[in-house]
C-alpha cells in the first residue's frame, strides 16, 4: 500500500528549567519552540490523508496548553510558588527537555489520531527545535 507523508510547521513560546542539568538550564529560562510533524497515511476516498485544518486542530490540541507557560517536572519546587502567583505552570512527570517535548507532542497526536475511526494515519515524526542549532526528532517505535 503506498502511503503519503503530510507534514505542518507549528511554534510556542515557554519557559521550563532542567532540576537535573549540572550546567545553566538548571536555571530558569526561555524558548521559541519552534517544529513541524509529520502525518503519514493512505490516501483516501476525499483525495488526502488529512485535511490540513484538522491537521492544525491537532497541533492545537496539542501544544495549546504549553504555548506562553512554564513548563516544570511536576516534583520542582517551584511549581507551588509559581501557581501561587497566578502563572500558567504545566507540570510533566519528567524534566521538560526538548526530546521529552517532542516525544510528547507526538503521542498526543497519536492519540488523537487513533479516536477518529475513520482515519487511517499516524505519526511519522516530530522535529522540534529549542534553539535554532539544537533539535530532537522523535519517532514512534514500529
Amino acid at each position: 500500500m503506498a502511503t503519503i507523508t503530510l507534514a505542518r510547521k507549528f511554534r510556542f513560546e515557554a519557559a521550563h528549567r532542567l532540576n537535573k542539568h549540572k550546567g545553566q538550564c538548571k536555571h530558569l529560562h526561555g524558548h521559541t519552540y519552534k517544529g513541524h510533524v509529520e502525518i503519514e497515511g493512505p490516501v483516501g476516498e476525499d483525495g488526502m490523508v488529512l485535511d490540513f485544518q484538522n491537521m492544525k486542530a491537532l497541533l492545537n490540541m496539542s501544544i495549546g496548553l504549553l504555548d506562553h507557560s512554564l513548563m516544570l517536572h511536576e516534583n520542582d519546587e517551584l511549581v507551588n510558588v509559581m501557581a501561587d502567583h497566578d502563572q500558567h505552570v504545566v507540570t510533566m512527570p519528567y524534566d521538560p527537555t526538548v526530546e521529552n517535548l517532542s516525544k510528547r507532542i507526538g503521542l498526543s497526536i497519536q492519540k488523537y489520531l487513533n479516536e477518529d475511526e475513520t482515519l487511517d494515519a499516524w505519526v511519522k515524526r516530530v522535529v522540534l527545535y529549542e534553539t535554532p542549532n539544537c533539535w530532537a526528532i522523535w519517532r514512534p517505535v514500529e
